[in-house]
């Protein structure tokens, strides 16, 4: 009698069934061994369609977050974050930052709102026709800048800390090798140019996931997710050359923004019937306006509450500005769009004829600067150089031109723009970079307006531009806390 009641208090007791894989996980439908060993199965009463299995000790029936806690609050594309400190108070304004993703939008509010000091760091890729340069830059007080040349990569990005880390990696592909950090990680098709990389936690997992855009020699768009830990990567399908993850349905899983062209689609995260992530096509849209030569249709995407309703609106430069703002129902709405110079709302006629280079004809690239409750828009014009703010964008609209001092190249055009707090104030600052990659900085505590940037020139004596200057400039922003 003693020894069975020793049994059963030991069966009482162990009751903490632990797992490796996922083939483990043989409960329910759509097993999954979690990162903290416990098993999760489908669970449609779940935000994250997940609860813990049976024997998972207290954890047992309860719902899977799909959260952690948030270590680097100056680095996007993590997962969602645990709402306790920073978090909380950024998931007070912007709740799909701990309920979907960590965004470059969580990153601003939490250095607007946390009292914290991060350093920035930029993976800066320049190109004009066959020339393409790649540099490093970084800085903890938006004046002194370090920069470092980088060699040929088909691209370089920065993305997520790895999991249990306390930093951005530097992510880059060339000659089919992806790399973090330098370090070779997998091998990939070397039948293709790569064209992004970012990380995602597009499954609502845990897991070291990245989704890498790419194009065949028969101009095939492909997206692949890949888990870096365990080396293996799937085909989502739909066009893609740019991406940008963020929630437009929510529903707890980040949703992708894809460019192709002058086309954005955006793709909705969704189940299959075998109980695996899809990407389903809800719109398929473009920007509008006259096509601007040695300009790209699209230059950037952004996802930022320009409305101030807590709900992430997505962003387009491009051609034009367009605004799709984000709805409690998750239903893309008509665009609001900005065109012509000085940019306007709604457009008319840029110039006197239609031609791509018209009087007041304009492409753009940008960022959104959060402000009180809402935000504006940077807008910074191409061919043209010119750099406006836009209030009050999906209303009456008031557009500011800001002056950008110290023209070296007075004819060189804004051609990316970068908002964060650059000197560790808690308030933000402007960062824009010229054709000659010439940087402009307006820092807040030297300037409150933010109306006046000041020329710096980090690459001075480094680095000789093409004669007419980059005709792209992008931009990868991540940052890690100064302790």
């Amino acid at each position: 009698m003693r020894l069975l009641l020793l049994l059963a208090l030991s069966a009482c007791l162990h009751d903490h069934y632990t797992c490796e894989t996922d083939s483990d996980c043989d409960l329910g439908a759509a097993g999954r061994c979690e990162a903290d060993h416990h098993c999760t199965q489908l669970d449609t009463a779940c935000p994250t369609q997940r609860a813990y299995t049976p024997h998972s000790g207290a954890e047992s029936g309860v719902c899977f977050a799909g959260q952690q806690a948030l270590v680097d609050p100056c680095a996007p594309d993590q997962p969602a974050a645990a709402p306790n400190g920073c978090a909380a108070t950024v998931c007070n304004a912007l709740p799909a930052c701990c309920a979907t993703m960590w965004t470059e939008a969580c990153v601003v509010e939490a250095q607007r709102t946390c009292g914290i000091a991060c350093d920035t760091r930029l993976a800066i890729t320049a190109t004009r026709g066959a020339r393409t340069d790649q540099w490093l830059a970084t800085t903890r007080n938006g004046t002194v800048w370090q920069v470092t040349a980088r060699g040929s990569a088909d691209v370089e990005a920065y993305v997520a800390p790895a999991p249990g880390g306390t930093k951005p990696r530097l992510a880059s592909i060339a000659n089919g090798m992806l790399a973090l950090d330098d370090v070779p990680v997998l091998a990939l098709a070397t039948d293709r140019t790569y064209e992004d990389v970012t990380s995602t936690d597009a499954e609502r997992s845990l897991r070291d996931t990245l989704s890498i855009a790419s194009l065949d020699a028969s101009n095939g768009q492909h997206e692949q997710l890949v888990d870096v830990a365990r080396g293996t990567m799937r085909n989502l399908g739909g066009p893609a050359m740019r991406q940008i993850w963020g929630d437009y349905d929510h529903d707890a899983f980040p949703d992708l923004v894809a460019i192709a062209g002058s086309h954005y689609d955006m793709l909705k995260n969704d189940e299959t019937p075998a109980h695996q992530r899809t990407f389903a096509q809800v719109f398929d849209s473009f920007v509008t306006g006259l096509s601007t030569a040695a300009s790209p249709a699209i230059r950037s995407l952004a996802w930022a509450d320009v409305q101030g309703d807590h709900q992430l609106d997505l962003v387009v430069f491009g051609d034009s500005i367009r605004i799709h703002k984000g709805a409690a129902t998750g239903v893309p709405d008509i665009a609001t769009t900005f065109d012509c110079l000085p940019p306007v709302s709604p457009p008319g006629m840029c110039g006197a004829g239609s031609g791509s280079n018209d009087t007041g004809s304009a492409a753009f690239s940008g960022a959104v600067l959060p402000e009180g409750s809402g935000a504006a828009l940077l807008a910074a014009t191409f061919p043209a150089r010119g750099l406006y703010v836009i209030r009050d964008a999906t209303g009456s609209s008031q557009v500011t031109p800001l002056t950008l001092d110290g023209n070296l190249y007075p004819n060189s055009a804004i051609v990316a723009v970068v908002v964060r707090d650059l000197d560790g104030d808690h308030a933000l600052d402007i960062l824009a970079i010229d054709q000659q990659l010439d940087f402009y900085v307006a820092l807040s505590h030297v300037d409150p307006t933010l109306t006046h940037l000041v020329q710096v020139s980090p690459f001075a004596g480094t680095l000789t531009p093409p004669g007419a200057g980059f005709a792209t400039v992008r931009v990868s922003t991540s940052g890690a806390l100064i302790p």
